[in-house]
């Protein structure tokens, strides 16, 4: 799961690309300005570097700062990820056990019987 403050760089960095296919992302004054501006708890470079981490993005470096940021699928689409995981808790926290519980309680009650 994301932090609050990948979500928004996530986001902003997704705005920045020119296309949807588009992955690859130059870091000039604008988005340096509008990553600094961002109202996030962190810096942004430790919440590229988390990204970096996870397999969100690749950063490219040039002369010992970020040059170019590559988003990978899993970032583009970030949203959709976090959905599927939503619903995975949600059949193995709560629909599977209520399953079983029927299904044991219709085999008891049968063999009472």
């Amino acid at each position: 799961m994301l932090t609050k403050d990948a979500k928004k760089v996530l986001d902003l960095l997704i705005e920045s690309t020119t296309t949807p296919k588009d992955t690859s992302i130059i870091i000039d004054t604008k988005i340096n300005q509008c990553l600094s501006e961002l109202n996030i708890e962190s810096s942004y470079s430790e919440v590229l570097e988390y990204l970096e981490k996870d397999d969100f993005l690749k950063l490219l470096m040039k002369g010992g700062s970020i040059n170019r940021i590559v988003l990978s699928h899993k970032a583009k689409k970030y949203k959709e990820f976090e959905r599927a995981e939503t619903f995975d808790f949600i059949k193995k926290s709560f629909v599977f056990p209520i399953l079983v519980s029927v299904v044991t309680t219709i085999i008891v009650s049968s063999l009472i019987n």
